[in-house]
């Protein structure tokens, strides 16, 4: 399945760097979640309503992938939030941003910078794709080792992991 993650120039050095794996889910709380990818089925930058509280524009980048849809730490979204118990107006709250939630995936894991198909930039109205050797040396260690994610990582449900660990067998 054609998977697509959005995010900003200011994040895309150390993505190129490390792969996506600094994402968070919101489990309850607005500030307390899990580790996690957000993905999105739909490829158009100005459908991703989400945005709209960012202090970065965290739709200039696009970052496609191809997961199978059977892979153990892929969750639609809509069936996740029921498995976690999310509650309804946390619920609507997230799911409030045009119809982008019919769209989105999670995956509960580290996507490496092997799995992405493409890396494109948008800019004066068109995509073109980033050339992401040019930004390896950019990656700011330093930020990385200090920064503070801003959720306070929860772990992983039971039922999640009872699933995650069903899957990956079906998948041996």
């Amino acid at each position: 399945m054609r998977l697509y993650h959005f995010t900003s120039t200011w994040h895309i050095p150390a993505i190129i760097e490390t792969g996506i794996s600094q994402g968070e889910v919101p489990l309850r709380k607005a500030d307390h979640g899990i580790k996690g990818v957000w993905l999105t089925t739909n490829n158009d930058n100005s459908k991703q309503d989400w945005i709209a509280g960012c202090s970065l524009d965290k739709a200039e980048i696009r970052i496609s992938l191809t997961i199978d849809d059977a892979a153990p730490l892929l969750f639609k979204w809509d069936i996740f939030s029921k498995l976690v118990n999310i509650k309804k107006a946390s619920l609507r709250s997230f799911n409030s941003y045009g119809d982008g939630a019919k769209h989105w995936w999670v995956y509960l894991g580290e996507l490496p910078t092997k799995t992405f198909d493409l890396v494109e930039i948008y800019n004066n109205g068109k995509w073109s794709i980033l050339p992401t050797h040019d930004l390896k040396n950019e990656y700011d260690y330093e930020y990385a080792e200090s920064h503070t994610w801003h959720y306070n990582l929860m772990p992983v449900p039971a039922i999640i992991q009872n699933i995650i660990s069903y899957r990956s067998g079906l998948s041996a």
